[in-house]
């Protein structure tokens, strides 16, 4: 990145900013070039493709809504000798790491 933007300079006959300057610029303008991507299932990629219904789509995140209800609702329903354990377990990662599961399933 900084390689290429110095070599431009150069052919330009400018004089360019220091790699520390040039990150710091680059971060403060809030550019990227690599975006670092959660884990997807199949039904996110879809929707991204506009192969999924929004109907199909929405109905994850109306079971979490549920879920943290459920979650609110134990906790004040709940005496001091009662504990209220919740775990994710969307964020366990799998090995090979992927952005869809579809990986794992041979297409027919």
């Amino acid at each position: 990145m900084h390689g290429d933007y110095h070599q431009q300079c150069i052919s330009e006959d400018r004089r360019a900013l220091g790699r520390k300057s040039f990150s710091e610029t680059f971060k403060k303008l809030k550019f990227s070039i690599f975006q670092q991507c959660k884990d997807q299932c199949d039904i996110c990629v879809g929707a991204k493709l506009v192969n999924v219904s929004e109907e199909k789509y929405d109905r994850p995140y109306d079971r979490k809504t549920l879920a943290q209800e459920e979650k609110k609702r134990d906790k004040d329903e709940s005496d001091a000798n009662t504990e209220v354990w919740t775990m994710d377990l969307q964020s366990v990662l799998t090995c090979p790491k992927t952005q869809a599961s579809a990986l794992y399933y041979k297409p027919n």
